[in-house]
């Protein structure tokens, strides 16, 4: 995963920037079958059960980033400097 430095690094004079938001992007990544019986919650008296990647698993962020691996690097085969970095808040 890079670091907030790495992206500085890649900064050049008369450079382009550009920032995507992907919101509810670890909602887009199916969990397999035999794994979400361990992402499972009671509330309420009711059980719940992810079929997604959810926010605020400790590995989601590595595994995720493992996803988008492939895409930066097409993007360097084009001649396009891109970073990714994974910001999340909790309050």
């Amino acid at each position: 995963m890079d670091t907030i430095q790495t992206i500085i690094d890649l900064i050049e004079p008369s450079c382009f920037m550009s920032s995507l938001d992907l919101k509810d992007a670890y909602h887009s990544v199916p969990i397999a079958r035999n794994y979400r019986k361990y992402l499972k919650f009671q509330w309420n008296s009711k059980l719940y059960q992810f079929r997604v990647l959810p926010n605020g698993l400790a590995s989601a962020p590595r595994y995720f980033t493992t996803l988008l691996k492939p895409i930066f690097a097409f993007l360097r085969q084009q001649a396009l400097t891109s970073s990714g970095y994974i910001l999340m808040m909790y309050f």
